[in-house]
């Protein structure tokens, strides 16, 4: 994906519209190093302090999860780039029971990380004057494009 691509992409899901749901989960043991890292991502942008429901969840020490999930979903029209497209997992419409609202999720934490960096955060209300202060100036138009898709 070229940095034009990436910040069309960011562009179109900080668009209101998309109601774009950020959400990690975790086994206890990645939560030390999780709370350091989203501070660095996010430029110290507060967690949420409810860790027993979404959008941030730590399960239970017994349970059979052994990492980081970080999970976006998000509702996506026809018009959605390629690019995007490209990242999405599964690539058909996801349909995880309680999430039918959102009809498209990125699973990689690799593609959620970047998003984090540029100002979104987790949850389901994100900031576009956060997000829109961190494209760099070279890409403003892309995102200005992604964002009217």
């Amino acid at each position: 994906m070229t940095e034009q691509e990436f910040y069309i992409n960011i562009g179109y899901l900080a668009n209101p519209i998309r109601e774009t749901n950020i959400e990690a989960e975790m086994h206890p043991r990645r939560q030390v190093s999780f709370i350091t890292e989203y501070a660095s991502w996010t430029n110290n942008f507060p967690l949420p302090t409810n860790t027993s429901a979404k959008p941030y969840y730590v399960w239970l020490p017994e349970t059979d999860k052994y990492g980081l999930e970080l999970r976006v979903y998000f509702i996506s029209n026809e018009n959605m780039p390629q690019s995007l497209y490209n990242i999405l997992e599964p690539r058909k419409i996801q349909n995880r029971p309680g999430y039918e609202k959102w009809k498209r999720r990125i699973s990689t934490n690799n593609n959620v990380i970047p998003l984090l960096k540029t100002g979104f955060i987790l949850g389901t209300i994100q900031d576009i004057n956060r997000i829109k202060v961190l494209i760099p100036a070279l890409f403003i138009n892309n995102f200005d494009e992604g964002y009217k898709l």
